[in-house]
C-alpha cells in the first residue's frame, strides 16, 4: 500500500475533481476563520453524540476515551476552518477513517454522522449572518475528508483480507460474485408499481390510462413467471392498451398542434415495437415474466411518464386541457 498521505491524496484529487473543491476553499474558510473555529466544541460534542449513541457501536469504541475522541475531532475541525490545515491534513484525515475501521465504525454510519456535521455547520453559518459562500466551501471540504476516510477504511479492509491469503484477483471474484447476488435479490424485492402525484400529466385522461397501465403491468407480476395463460393474457393486454393510449395521446397532441409531436410519436413507436417483441416472446413461450422483464416494464412507463409525458402537460394546460 502507498504511503497514507500518498492514498489520501490521490482520493483527493479524484473527488476534488467530481465536487469542484479547490485551495479558493481554504481561502474562503480562512477568510471566515474568526467566526467558524469557535465553533468546534460545540461540533466536537454533536459529533461525540453521534458517534455514542448507537447501543451497538458502545463496546467496540468503549476502549477509546470519548472526550479524548472529541479534543481530536475539534482539533481537526479547526485545522480545517483555519484555511491553513497544513501538508499532513489530508494524511491525517485518511488516519481517522482506519481509526473508525479498527473500532468497527462503518462507512454509512460515518456518512450520517458527516450529514450531521455540515447541517450544523450550515445552521450555525445562518443563525450568525456568515456568508453562505462559506457553507458551501466546508461543505466541498468536508465531503472530500468523508472520502478520504471512507476509502482508507476499505484499503484497510483489502489489505486485511490480503494478510490472510485472499489474493486481489481472488477478491475481486468473490466481491463481483457477492453484488451480483445482492443485485438479484434487490431486483426480487422490487415492489410493484405506486400512483403518486409525482407521475400525473395534469390531464384527467391521460392519468386515468397510465393508471390502468400501471394496474396491467403489476398485475403481469404478480402472475409469476410461472403464471402460463393467464400471463400469456395479461401481456397480450399490456400490449393492446399501450396501442390504445399511444394513439389516444397522439391524437390529442396532432390534433393541438403540439410542437414535438414528432419526437412525441417517435418515441411511441420505439416503446410499441419493444412492447410488442416482447409480446410475441412470451405468447410463443420464449419469454417469461422474469424479474428483469418487470424491471424494464416499470422504468419504461416511469420514464416514459416523467420524461415525454410530462413535457406536453404545460401545453395541454395552456390550451385549457385538464
Amino acid at each position: 500500500m502507498k504511503s497514507i498521505l500518498e492514498y489520501a491524496t490521490n482520493v483527493v484529487e479524484n473527488v476534488s475533481r467530481l465536487n469542484g473543491h479547490t485551495s479558493a476553499d481554504f481561502q474562503i474558510l480562512a477568510a471566515a476563520k474568526h467566526v467558524t473555529i469557535p465553533w468546534a466544541q460545540p461540533i466536537a460534542r454533536m459529533y461525540g453524540d453521534g458517534m455514542y449513541s448507537i447501543a451497538d457501536m458502545v463496546p467496540a469504541l468503549a476502549q477509546h476515551d470519548r472526550k479524548e475522541r472529541e479534543y481530536a475531532f475539534a482539533s481537526w475541525y479547526e485545522r480545517m476552518v483555519s484555511g491553513a490545515p497544513g501538508a499532513s491534513f489530508w494524511g491525517d484525515t485518511g488516519m481517522i477513517g482506519l481509526y473508525h475501521a479498527a473500532a468497527d465504525v462503518n462507512n454509512g454510519f460515518v456518512e450520517s454522522l458527516g450529514s450531521k456535521v455540515k447541517a450544523a455547520f450550515l445552521d450555525l453559518c445562518i443563525k450568525q449572518a456568515v456568508p453562505m459562500e462559506v457553507a458551501y466551501a466546508f461543505h466541498r471540504t468536508f465531503d472530500v475528508a468523508l472520502a478520504v476516510m471512507q476509502e482508507c477504511y476499505m484499503t484497510a479492509l483489502l489489505d486485511g483480507a490480503a494478510q490472510i491469503g485472499i489474493n486481489d484477483r481472488l477478491l475481486s471474484r468473490i466481491r463481483v460474485v457477492q453484488i451480483r447476488k445482492t443485485i438479484e435479490e434487490a431486483r426480487s424485492s422490487l415492489p410493484v408499481i405506486e400512483w403518486s402525484d409525482s407521475l400525473s400529466t395534469n390531464v384527467t385522461e391521460v392519468d386515468v390510462q397510465h393508471r390502468k397501465l400501471i394496474d396491467i403491468i403489476n398485475a403481469l407480476r404478480a402472475a409469476g413467471p410461472k403464471g402460463g395463460e393467464a400471463m400469456r393474457r395479461i401481456m397480450k393486454e399490456l400490449t393492446d392498451y399501450t396501442v390504445f393510449h399511444f394513439g389516444f395521446e397522439e391524437k390529442m397532441l396532432s390534433d393541438n398542434g403540439y410542437p414535438e409531436y414528432p419526437e412525441h410519436k417517435r418515441a411511441h413507436d420505439k416503446l410499441v415495437a419493444q412492447v410488442g417483441q416482447l409480446n410475441n416472446e412470451v405468447q410463443v413461450g420464449k419469454a417469461s415474466v422474469t424479474v428483469d422483464l418487470f424491471k424494464f416494464l416499470r422504468s419504461w412507463l416511469n420514464n416514459h411518464i416523467r420524461g415525454t409525458d410530462r413535457r406536453y402537460s404545460s401545453f395541454l394546460n395552456g390550451k385549457g386541457i385538464h
